[in-house]
């Protein structure tokens, strides 16, 4: 129901806060992290190359090869096309890029390993704190949010009067 996706960046092996970014999902209807991913690589590239901002030396996607495939893509269609791709795939820790479909083991002692698995993991805890606040502040909503020109005094007023949002719809006018 809220769908969420983000970007984290990192430069020099250091998180840059400054250049996290957030996503709502708006294009993808359920659940599809493949889909979803590529619409926020999607976004977030379009809007850099309209900017003429700066390119990444380097994009890391969480997942295997269909997460990779779908970043590939959406880079092609934002005019990004020649930034360098790699997924890391969880349980097995392994390295996909367009070149090596089959994938790279590091050791999993390995210092370049560390950092991959750093990276994402800070994606995912960006991600996950941005969907618990929208999903909190979904779950302290209420039908009379949607309305226009009702600010808080009047929902509370209208509560007083009514008792609930029950009573609320069915007042006559």
């Amino acid at each position: 129901d809220e769908s969420v996706g983000s970007l984290v960046v990192f430069d020099g092996g250091v998180p840059n806060k400054v250049e996290y970014r957030k996503f709502r999902i708006r294009t993808v209807v359920g659940p599809n992290d493949v889909a979803s991913l590529e619409e926020v690589v999607h976004r977030r590239f379009s809007r850099l190359k309209k900017e003429g901002k700066t390119l990444p030396g380097l994009i890391m996607v969480d997942g295997g090869k269909g997460q990779l495939a779908a970043a590939v893509k959406a880079l092609g269609r934002a005019g990004a096309g020649n930034i360098p791709v790699i997924s890391l795939a969880k349980r097995e820790e392994i390295i996909f890029t367009p070149k090596h479909p089959e994938g790279i083991r590091l050791d999993g002692t390995a210092p370049a390993l560390k950092l991959l698995q750093h990276v994402r993991d800070e994606a995912h805890r960006f991600a996950i704190t941005f969907h618990r606040k929208r999903r909190e502040k979904k779950s302290f909503g209420s039908e009379l949010d949607g309305i226009s020109g009702l600010g808080p005094k009047k929902k509370a007023a209208l509560l007083e009067r009514f008792r609930s949002l029950d009573a609320i719809l069915s007042a006559s006018f």
